[in-house]
């Protein structure tokens, strides 16, 4: 049984040649695509957000611990405070690390934010007595 024109595949039987070019092709248009790239500074450093990253990390995982500790029967509300105000210590600290350190870089000041928002919420809703 023979199938033709599968996935606009009309000639199944073409095979490589072997054939390969040595004009060095690819080696000149990388060449030329490196010399034109090799006096523009990279647009985000990736070094430049790692302490924020890591600050966000910190954030998150308080955030988690704060939703465990509130799902616990057992933690009241005192029990819970000193993680409260290592909780906000931290937001304000990745918030400040952020302006500090992330400069133009959106995509990272979004994420910052991203965190900082969830974080004051769930601190509000603390302080405003919600989970009492």
């Amino acid at each position: 049984m023979v199938i033709n024109g599968i996935g606009g595949i009309n000639n199944p039987g073409r095979s490589f040649s072997g054939k390969i070019s040595r004009d060095g092709g690819f080696s000149k248009v990388l060449g030329e695509k490196m010399t034109e790239t090799a006096g523009i500074p990279p647009k985000r450093p990736f070094a430049a957000g790692m302490g924020v990253l890591e600050k966000g990390d910190r954030v998150l995982n308080l955030l988690d611990e704060f939703a465990r500790d509130l799902a616990d029967p057992e933690k009241s509300v005192k029990d819970i405070r000193p993680l409260v105000d290592r909780l906000e210590r931290d937001v304000v600290s990745l918030e400040a690390g952020a302006r500090e350190r992330a400069g133009e870089n959106r995509e990272l000041m979004g994420l910052v934010d991203d965190v900082a928002v969830t974080a004051k919420v769930a601190l509000l809703k603390f302080h405003r007595g919600d989970y009492v």
